[in-house]
């Protein structure tokens, strides 16, 4: 034991300038992130935040590329040079000093800073304890894989060669394993969807992570204990392959977490109408192809409960002429704001305003839009034809207008409120919105909000039943700020309620930031948010209330439309419609919104 504590010792002494700069990096950046809670409304020091935030992952496993081989080269394993073998030192006692100087200056200090990181911003308890092992598996994986290259090169120069050499070979192998995997080990469809689904895919890498860190272990294990290079060569690169395989060939989801419990009031899709209210084609960009031709289409719906929200997700839709010939368009979306009519998707909201009024009580929305009311079922989706035909041969013909519409099924529920003042925090689950900055900027004002999110691997949150809901889980986790609704209450004025105009990022560094995350052993982030709403006296401001609420998934289902003997528009002629009355047909419900419930007739809003 003395003589593994005296290589130890040596090892640090040799290389103390870059253990000393890798330390206080460390340091550095737990106690920036640790006080981000405390630092709220200092531009300074936010700042510093953001730069230490953005460049402290990549630093971190730039340090380790350099650390790791230069410890594992102060003695060798290969090459002339690896004298140590004629020392009076066993080779095991070699192997622990090495791996003692990984725990003792990489993975205790990493560890102990993420740990003080995610307790200083209000992550406690089990999620805190669930949280070590997912630190762990990133730290050790790393390691695993610089110490094994590291030890089967003489010098840092071959190393670095190494280093390319791997991840080049791993890119194109994985690339083709990920071609030939399905038909290898006979996926059907089911399965080849489950592979797209986040916990899945979190599994696969949980496994392949252990799968890393196992044959690492062995491999410096054999080669410390043997040195038997060219063996550890032919190991490491069957290794490799095997932990690829593995990782492809892996099909149990055991991060899936609990489903969903089915709602209490479902919708049963053949008593729902979608009926075509409007098609208006959008003009041309100068730039753009004009055989390529954009439409709004807004939909009438029917037979939703007025305590519930429907988007549209994606759908298609073809236009026929008489004569057969056809042209094919499609819409894609992901959780369009409740109150944005613009991209690929939008929604009716209904659904929101209840949910204001069974948590408020009766309100009074003093900025809605006079020409529409709270309870418009009305669906506006955007379309974009796919053919290469020209839209131009189609305008002035009657034509008949099909497709097909996926609809989710939403509701909203109160997830914070704190008064409209800066500093002000609205907690929410894993997630704290704090009020930093309000300012005037006619004819609106702006709030500006910095939204933290947590996501921990292991903490078994709730997972929705279809493929469609997790890529929306997986989205909202990059877009944290696509699933809430933030409004301004007035209590003492009658319930008086203005919503927010947008929701957005205000700050594009955040963006940046999402693209380095996976070098985070935590997934702890901050974005900022910019709410713009109508110009108000401050004398109302001073008694208002900002209330976020949250949109959440209940399933979805589809819906085919048609409309016979519809006049092709030209681009802005805003027509309105047909002279023959659509038919409506019913689809297999694609989600887990129940089909043999009854209808959930909600009572209309009164909300005006």
């Amino acid at each position: 034991m003395n003589m593994v504590w005296h290589l130890l010792w040596k090892d640090i002494r040799s290389l103390r300038m870059v253990v000393m700069f890798w330390l206080g990096w460390i340091f550095l950046q737990t106690m920036v992130e640790a006080w981000v809670p405390a630092i709220i409304g200092r531009p300074v020091l936010w700042t510093t935040y953001q730069m230490v935030s953005m460049a402290g992952p990549i630093l971190q496993f730039v340090l380790l590329l350099v650390l790791i081989p230069l410890v594992i080269h102060q003695d060798p394993t290969v090459d002339a040079r690896a004298f140590w073998l004629t020392r009076p030192i066993s080779r095991k006692t070699l192997l622990v000093s090495k791996l003692g100087f990984m725990g003792l200056i990489v993975i205790l200090p990493v560890l102990l800073g993420e740990i003080i990181v995610l307790a200083c911003n209000g992550i406690a308890g089990r999620n805190l304890l669930l949280a070590v092992p997912e630190i762990l598996l990133i730290v050790l994986c790393r390691l695993s894989i610089i110490g094994v290259l590291a030890m089967l090169t003489a010098n840092f120069a071959r190393f670095a060669i190494a280093v390319v050499s791997y991840f080049v070979a791993i890119k194109i192998v994985g690339f083709l394993m990920s071609i030939f995997s399905a038909g290898l080990f006979g996926y059907g469809h089911d399965a080849a969807d489950s592979l797209l689904s986040v916990s899945m895919m979190q599994s696969r890498d949980v496994v392949a992570s252990v799968a890393t860190i196992l044959v690492g272990c062995c491999l410096l294990s054999w080669q410390y204990l043997t040195r038997k290079t060219t063996v550890s060569v032919i190991m490491a690169i069957m290794g490799a392959l095997g932990i690829m395989t593995l990782q492809s060939a892996w099909h149990l989801d055991f991060l899936k977490g609990q489903e969903r419990a089915p709602a209490v009031a479902s919708v049963n899709p053949d008593s729902v109408s979608l009926s075509i209210a409007n098609i208006e084609p959008k003009k041309t960009p100068p730039f753009g192809s004009r055989k390529y031709q954009a439409f709004n289409l807004a939909f009438n719906l029917n037979g939703i409960p007025q305590d519930r929200t429907v988007e549209v997700v994606d759908g298609n839709m073809t236009f026929t002429r008489s004569n057969g010939h056809s042209l094919r368009g499609n819409a894609i979306g992901l959780d369009a704001s409740a109150f944005s009519l613009d991209g690929h998707v939008a929604v009716n909201c209904p659904g929101l305003w209840n949910a204001v009024e069974a948590d408020v009580g009766k309100f009074r929305v003093l900025n809605f839009n006079p020409g529409s009311t709270t309870s418009n079922m009305e669906l506006n989706a955007q379309f974009t034809t796919t053919d290469s035909g020209d839209y131009a041969q189609y305008v002035g013909e009657r034509a008949t207008v099909s497709g097909e519409v996926r609809l989710n099924l939403s509701e909203y529920r109160r997830a914070g409120a704190a008064p409209l003042k800066t500093g002000a925090c609205l907690v929410a689950e894993a997630s704290r919105d704090r009020v930093i900055n309000i300012s005037c900027n006619i004819p609106t004002r702006d709030i500006l909000l910095r939204k933290q999110t947590v996501s921990l691997l292991f903490a078994g949150q709730e997972k929705s039943g279809t493929l469609d809901n997790r890529m929306n889980s997986m989205m909202r986790r990059m877009m944290p700020w696509t699933d809430s609704e933030y409004l301004l209450l007035n209590r003492k004025r009658g319930n008086e309620v203005v919503r927010c105009e947008s929701v957005s990022p205000d700050d594009l560094l955040y963006m940046m930031t999402m693209s380095i995350r996976m070098w985070k052993p935590n997934r702890l982030d901050y974005v900022d948010l910019k709410l713009d709403f109508p110009e108000l006296s401050d004398e109302w401001l001073k008694d208002a209330e900002l209330v976020c609420f949250k949109k959440s998934s209940l399933g979805s289902f589809k819906k085919t439309f048609a409309m016979k003997d519809f006049l092709m528009p030209k681009a802005g002629n805003n027509p309105k419609g047909a002279a023959t009355p659509a038919w409506v047909g019913t689809v297999s419900p694609a989600g887990n919104v129940s089909t043999n419930v009854a209808l959930d007739q909600g009572a209309s809003s009164t909300n005006q």
